[in-house]
């Protein structure tokens, strides 16, 4: 999946109907005890972007994607931590894959590339995992990366939900989240 490169306010093009939406960060927490956010990838409706929050205040794009939106994440909690600052009061509904996916009997902690593996069938590579995201310009390979990191998160939501519903475990997940 190709992805839109934000590096600026208003180049934002998403969508103004609902949808779920497929969020990430990227992240460096190096001589830190906070985040510092690097990068914020998202995909809603075929379409992909990858926001550069060091090169803008990324805030006001971020709200406009979530605002309404059912937004899938996976391992949303520090990721959440680093969007935080961003969201500022405007309210998130999540639906987290890997809590999903342990409601769904698939086992606690699974990764998102053993999740795209297993329920998807599809193989991403995960060389970029430990990359310096504060670096720019970005790799091809990092941006790649990135891209991929959201690309699956809506057929994974529509999988791991019907899993859901068929086990009766909607609303134990719906709290947890």
């Amino acid at each position: 999946m190709s992805a839109a490169w934000i590096d600026r306010a208003h180049n934002l093009r998403a969508p103004a109907d609902g949808g779920v939406l497929g969020l990430d960060t990227e992240f460096m927490r190096r001589n830190t005890c906070f985040p510092k956010l690097a990068l914020v990838q998202a995909a809603l409706a075929g379409e992909c972007w990858l926001l550069d929050p060091l090169a803008y205040d990324a805030g006001e794009d971020v709200r406009t994607l979530v605002d309404g939106r059912l937004c899938v994440m996976h391992s949303a909690s520090e990721d959440m931590e680093a969007l935080a600052p961003l969201l500022d009061s405007t309210p998130l509904h999540l639906f987290d894959t890997q809590i999903a996916a342990s409601l769904c009997g698939m086992g606690p902690g699974l990764s998102y590339q053993k999740l795209v593996a297993s329920v998807l069938r599809i193989d991403i590579p995960k060389d970029e995992t430990r990359s310096d995201w504060l670096q720019r310009p970005l790799t091809a390979s990092q941006l790649e990366y990135a891209a991929q990191d959201v690309s699956h998160l809506a057929a994974l939501h529509e999988k791991l939900s019907a899993e859901l519903q068929r086990r009766g475990r909607e609303a134990w997940h719906a709290e947890d989240c």
